[in-house]
């Protein structure tokens, strides 16, 4: 990465892009276990270990609605990422989620579950797509209602 250090910043924890846009990564302790029980692995130095999403971040818009988070796969859990926001920015309504769940492989009981503590976490809409999955997302449509919209090609998000 030396020759990009003009263009690369390598960041440890919360990360303020510009005014209003943050890198936030994972603060939950013990992510190896949900990495484990997903067979997601990470190799260090030759030997396969489970992931424990330390390399993943979520980036944070703060916005005239609250805050939005944007992820990609939320491996870990979007609920579990939704909590950690809210403890980084106490005091601020978490408007909305974009990203995949990672849910194309999960059972229809662990949807429901994950919707339960989605709901619970009092976001207002969450915009989801790519790994998801087809079927995970009619039974997050299910459970979440107008609160959930699929995340694809030409959607206008108003934030």
């Amino acid at each position: 990465m030396e020759p990009y250090k003009d263009r690369i910043v390598v960041v440890d924890g919360d990360y303020e892009l510009i005014p209003g846009v943050t890198l936030i990564p994972h603060k939950t302790s013990n992510l190896a276990m949900i990495g484990k029980k997903n067979k997601m692995y990470i190799k260090k130095e030759r030997k396969w270990y489970p992931d424990d999403f330390s390399h993943e971040q979520s980036i944070v818009l703060e916005t005239e609605k609250g805050l939005v988070i944007l992820n990609s796969c939320s491996h870990a859990g979007a609920d579990l990422i939704i909590r950690e926001v809210a403890n980084t920015f106490p005091n601020k309504h978490i408007y909305a989620m974009i990203g995949g769940f990672h849910l194309y492989n999960a059972s229809h009981e662990e949807v429901k579950a994950f919707a339960n503590r989605v709901k619970d976490t009092g976001i207002e809409k969450v915009y989801t797509g790519h790994c998801t999955g087809e079927k995970s997302y009619q039974i997050l449509k299910e459970q979440l209602g107008e609160k959930l919209e699929q995340f694809k090609v030409g959607l206008t998000i108003d934030i």
